[in-house]
């Protein structure tokens, strides 16, 4: 398996861990910033429609663009502000607009991540290494979703959550840039 893959699915999964931790209690944080089922799906639908939109419009220039581990670690920047965010939401439509920028986030950064992961698959195992990605993205937002009840629960609430996610989406954009840079050149 090639650097580039175990790199890929190092960062990402840092990212999949950090944004599952809040997954399925979602619901209990938007309640407790006075939001209803309503808003929580309003959120959601802002962060869906914004990647699903945004993706349609830079994915097509994407093609063009030469380094492309460079709109990778973009997204994961927009994203780790995103989730940085979380901290200082403390009302709907405050919520909306941390959803919209993880939008934007991966509206960026996943367009360029399929390219470049399916441009460094061995053409033996290609399966393989797809499948160990989709693999680890359910194994990790398994354990995330029981990590972040536990820490919710146990550990200080919500903001100390939101630090553990903070933590491991900065964690995941630096070891992203190490698809960017190699020996102070840019490689991709």
């Amino acid at each position: 398996m090639q650097r580039e893959i175990k790199v890929l699915l190092t960062a990402d999964m840092m990212f999949t861990a950090a944004l599952g931790l809040l997954g399925p209690i979602y619901a209990i944080f938007v309640s407790e910033i006075g939001g209803n089922v309503l808003a929580a799906s309003s959120a959601w639908a802002g962060f869906a429609f914004t990647t699903g939109f945004i993706t349609l419009l830079v994915s097509r220039y994407e093609d063009s663009f030469p380094k492309k581990g460079l709109l990778v670690v973009g997204g994961y920047l927009i994203k780790t502000v995103g989730v940085a965010g979380y901290f200082f939401v403390g009302n709907p439509l405050q919520l909306l607009l941390v959803q919209i920028t993880l939008g934007l986030g991966s509206a960026i950064g996943y367009p360029a991540f399929d390219q470049v992961y399916s441009s460094h698959l061995s053409s033996k195992r290609g399966c393989f290494e797809w499948g160990l990605y989709e693999s680890f993205y359910s194994i990790f937002t398994a354990v995330a979703a029981i990590i972040g009840g536990i820490i919710v629960t146990y550990f200080g609430g919500f903001t100390t959550l939101f630090a553990v996610m903070l933590l491991l989406s900065v964690f995941g954009t630096v070891v992203a840039t190490h698809l960017v840079y190699r020996k102070k050149h840019i490689i991709f």
